[in-house]
């Protein structure tokens, strides 16, 4: 017997299934497969707009208030190049691009751990940072239950307008001790 008539076993003439399990089983299996690619977000490299879920500045500075402390709930990724992050950048964001994410690779146990991910880059015309949202979303970190990745559409210019906190990365020094 083949593995698919295992599966999928063929009617007798009474129109019932031969076999154990009948259209019962075959049914709770094809449910069982619909529900487990339901969940995982299953998305064949294409993520819409419509699926990233935009976030105001009030929202943001929501989850900014879970980024403290040793293991924090909330993520802050500041999309842009290194260059602009290093110039300034959310206080306690990390600076990721979309390359960064392997979607080979599978999920990354540090982010798979947040309860919200939260993307940002300069301004609402950012491209790359609704790219990074959108590989976010590819790569498994929504699912039909949770909806972690947000994106900031204000971004770094309408926090630091506000004057709300901004980190930047200290220049290195020399070290001139003598010998």
């Amino acid at each position: 017997m083949r593995n698919v008539d295992r599966i999928f076993p063929q009617t007798g003439p009474a129109g019932r299934a031969e076999g154990q399990g009948g259209w019962g089983r075959r049914a709770l299996l094809m449910l069982g497969c619909l529900v487990a690619v339901g969940l995982t977000g299953c998305t064949n490299g294409k993520v819409s707009d419509s699926r990233i879920d935009i976030i105001t500045l009030a929202e943001a500075l929501d989850y900014h208030a879970r980024t403290g402390g040793s293991d924090p709930e909330v993520l802050f990724v500041d999309a842009r190049r290194s260059v602009l992050y290093d110039q300034g950048h959310i206080d306690r964001a990390v600076n990721l691009r979309p390359n960064d994410i392997d979607l080979r690779a599978g999920s990354d146990p540090r982010l798979e751990s947040k309860d919200a991910i939260v993307v940002y880059g300069q301004d609402p015309s950012s491209a790359v940072a609704r790219a990074m949202a959108k590989r976010l979303i590819e790569a498994g970190y929504n699912t039909m239950l949770r909806r972690r990745v947000k994106f900031f559409a204000g971004g770094f210019n309408e926090w630091e307008a506000t004057g709300l906190p901004v980190g930047a990365v200290e220049p290195a020094t020399e070290s001139t001790s003598a010998d």
